[in-house]
């Protein structure tokens, strides 16, 4: 994606159902959601697990000659709490790697 002289690419580390809706919508009830599946399913809400689909993710921004890593800091094996996260192995850095991108090669790391 390209805002002016800016290039954004956006590098996926996981994407998949996680959540009960309740988890960040507690005011959620199963009637809402319901309602609200016409453009839940099966973008944001998984019709077979009923749990929120959330996307970790980073984004590389290109402008002015600089490479920005915008890193939201998910990251691979660390300790967690949520036993689904915990010690998981994304692979964030090669999915990075396969946009085109080189570590060495960022300027900046937000």
């Amino acid at each position: 994606m390209k805002f002016a002289s800016t290039v954004v690419t956006r590098v996926i580390e996981t994407e998949m159902p996680l959540l009960d809706p309740a988890e960040l919508y507690p005011d959620s009830t199963p009637e809402i959601l319901a309602r609200e599946a016409h453009w839940l399913m099966p973008r944001f809400q998984c019709p077979d697990t009923q749990k929120l689909i959330l996307t970790m993710q980073g984004f590389v921004l290109q402008s002015h000659g600089k490479t920005i890593l915008v890193d939201t800091c998910v990251g691979d094996c660390k300790h967690r709490a949520r036993p689904l996260f915990d010690q998981q192995r994304w692979g964030w850095l090669d999915r990075f790697r396969a946009t085109g991108f080189d570590p060495e090669g960022v300027d900046i790391v937000l």
